[in-house]
């Protein structure tokens, strides 16, 4: 049964390859399109400081990304397992999701781009892991 009212963003997790990313602790799916603008002499608008744009030609971008906890012992997508697949060029299947029955979701596939470790003075190790998506989003119901 679908998720009802606002869902707690401890279910919503990004998968890769079809295993969730380890000990993560947030993740978020940022997408944005880029409009050609029409500015031009001729244009009314331009006197008023507004801009105009076209919708045809538009190119669409979105990048995952997700933080967790440095941890080796996890099952699936540890950070050194994201270094293989960082390192190799591997294209990953994504998914973000709740994984609950009747609930939406996003997926694609796309690159780890930019993959970093952090660690301070007595506090949690971390990681964090860009995914730029190559190719389409889809959205579908799990």
């Amino acid at each position: 049964m679908a998720t009802t009212g606002v869902i707690n963003g401890t279910n919503l997790r990004v998968y890769a390859s079809g295993n969730a990313i380890a000990y993560a602790t947030s993740c978020t799916l940022s997408m944005s399109k880029d409009f050609n603008e029409t500015l031009h002499k001729d244009n009314a608008v331009t006197a008023s400081g507004w801009r105009t744009i076209q919708t045809e030609g538009q190119q669409k971008t979105a990048t995952i990304n997700v933080e967790g906890l440095y941890n080796d012992d996890g099952a699936n997508n540890t950070p050194a397992e994201l270094f293989d697949i960082f390192d190799d060029n591997t294209l990953i299947e994504w998914k973000l999701s709740t994984e609950v029955t009747g609930d939406e979701y996003y997926s694609g596939s796309g690159y780890i781009t930019s993959l970093e470790f952090t660690g301070q003075v007595e506090e949690n190790a971390t990681f964090s892991a860009t995914i730029d998506v190559s190719g389409t989003v889809t959205k579908a119901t799990n």
